[in-house]
């Protein structure tokens, strides 16, 4: 990964409703971007994908499969392993200090609280409508920006706002 490109970040269990291969499949399909900003995909922790649940196993397995079909090495990483309290809050800052983005497309999420930590970090928040009603009250009501752009679906339209910035 080209550490002077800004940070794409993608922080979550691995589960179907999370939609994780909707953000790989927008970045994988987007040239410009990939020259652009690096994508991470922090994807739980694990230690062998063949011994996990057959949802994680799932997931995990259509992530490398997509790095694959996309060429996404060098651009793309996924980690086995971070440190909840210590790693996380700097990989939120490291995407903000790029000028990167935090990236949840979520398919349905009750509450958002990677969004309400990704927006406190500072970062520039992208998410799908059904992931932001919880985690927006929670930040206006402790008087935190919310840098946080809804979108109605994954795909070419995730990165629509960030990429303009980054292209023009």
């Amino acid at each position: 990964m080209d550490v002077d490109k800004p940070l794409i970040l993608t922080l979550c269990r691995p589960d179907k409703r999370k939609n994780i291969s909707g953000v790989i499949k927008a970045y994988g399909e987007d040239n410009e971007l990939q020259k652009k900003a690096n994508l991470a995909i922090f994807a739980g922790i694990r230690e062998d994908i063949q011994t996990m649940e057959e949802n994680e196993r799932e997931v995990l397995t259509e992530i490398l499969l997509l790095m694959d079909k996309y060429n996404l090495y060098g651009k793309m990483a996924i980690p086995k392993r971070h440190d909840t309290s210590l790693e996380v809050p700097e990989l939120y800052r490291i995407a903000a200090s790029t000028g990167g983005l935090f990236v949840n497309a979520a398919l349905t999420e009750p509450f958002g609280l990677t969004l309400i930590e990704a927006a406190a970090s500072g970062v520039l928040v992208v998410a799908t409508g059904r992931t932001v009603d919880s985690a927006v009250k929670v930040l206006k009501e402790n008087y935190v920006p919310v840098p946080i752009v809804i979108i109605s679906s994954v795909g070419s339209e995730i990165y629509y706002n960030y990429k303009k910035e980054l292209i023009y």
